[in-house]
């Protein structure tokens, strides 16, 4: 009763602080809808909604086949991870969540593996790291790219350590759920991915329109909101953007609780190996600055555009390629089993 009573007061008061200060708020708030339909919207809807579809689709066998020995072999896990790793750790934060609640769903791995992946299955992606923060913010994609691979690698070294906590046995290869056709994954995909999105935009407005509010605490804004504290006006080392982008902001973890729950995994274990991970991505930021240097122009507060080769994006292309192979390989993968 206690604690109900001092919810209530909270966000009473909360509540009443946004209707005292409503112009700031609303400011606040229109101006994290601004950046998430500039930045996350473009960068993680099209890339969620196609590795939705491999999960859901018979591309999920015909893939784990052939790359499931990463997933068994670096990890310990169920070959069937595999996809989840790889579109956990290219799509973008919720992905990797949204990859193991769909796992565990269906039975293929249990509550500690589901738990375990989630120690590492994290990351920021291709598409918001090196082309929404690199490219765009900060001019420079090769300073994403080590960014976006800092990240990464902090993330493979947690996993890799992780395997040696459980152990090694037979791991399933096969998927053990029945496999939905291309158009009904697509649609069930799409309802997913977009749900997600609208969460997550909601989440980045309620942020930034409670840090309007706040004292302008440069370093603090990105704990809270990953996507306005990077991408704003203020500008970071690369090793302290690394170490931000790998713990993702508390507003990414509000939307990853009710999943993470679904496992029974505690928030403070996701937030101890949130914290852990940033400091090894710091650590692969430092390492990989030697070897690739990054002028100093591209840490200033004013944007940098760089020549485009093509009319279209790297991202964009790199879709159109990932949805031709979903379709050829549940096509493939459908011709095999029709076969037997």
């Amino acid at each position: 009763m206690k604690k109900s009573g001092a919810l209530f007061f909270v966000i009473f008061l909360l509540s009443a602080v946004f209707v005292g200060f409503a112009p700031a708020s609303v400011q606040g708030a229109y101006e994290g809808l601004r950046l998430a339909c500039d930045t996350v919207v473009p960068s993680l809807l099209p890339m969620l909604i196609l590795f939705l579809i491999l999960m859901k689709s018979e591309a999920l066998t015909f893939i784990t086949r052939l790359f499931g020995w990463i997933a068994v072999r670096l990890f310990n896990l169920p070959a069937v991870c595999t996809p989840a790793i790889i579109t956990g750790l290219a799509g973008g934060y919720p992905t990797g969540a949204l990859m193991t609640l769909e796992l565990y769903s269906s039975d293929e791995i249990d509550g500690a593996q589901a738990e375990r992946l989630m120690c590492f299955n994290f990351c920021g992606g291709v598409g918001f790291i090196v082309t929404a923060l690199g490219s765009a913010r900060l001019g420079s994609t090769r300073l994403g790219a080590v960014l976006y691979f800092s990240n990464l690698t902090a993330s493979l070294v947690i996993g890799f350590l992780l395997s040696f906590t459980e152990k090694r046995g037979n791991m399933p290869v096969c998927a053990l759920r029945a496999s939905m056709p291309i158009p009904d994954a697509l649609v069930s995909s799409v309802n997913s991915a977009v749900k997600s999105v609208i969460s997550l935009t909601a989440y980045i407005m309620l942020f930034s329109g409670f840090l309007c509010l706040l004292p302008s605490v440069k370093y603090l804004v990105p704990i809270f909101e990953i996507t306005s504290g990077v991408c704003g006006k203020e500008s970071f080392s690369a090793e302290l953007l690394s170490a931000y982008l790998a713990f993702g902001g508390l507003c990414v973890h509000l939307q990853l609780l009710p999943v993470i729950r679904k496992f029974h995994m505690s928030y403070l274990k996701f937030l101890f190996f949130r914290l852990l991970c940033s400091a090894l991505s710091a650590l692969a930021c430092r390492a990989l600055l030697l070897f690739i240097p990054v002028t100093q122009s591209v840490f200033s507060n004013e944007s940098i555009k760089a020549a485009k080769l093509t009319g279209v994006s790297p991202a964009m292309s790199f879709l159109l390629v990932l949805g031709g192979a979903l379709f050829f390989s549940d096509l493939a993968s459908r011709r095999i089993i029709h076969s037997r």
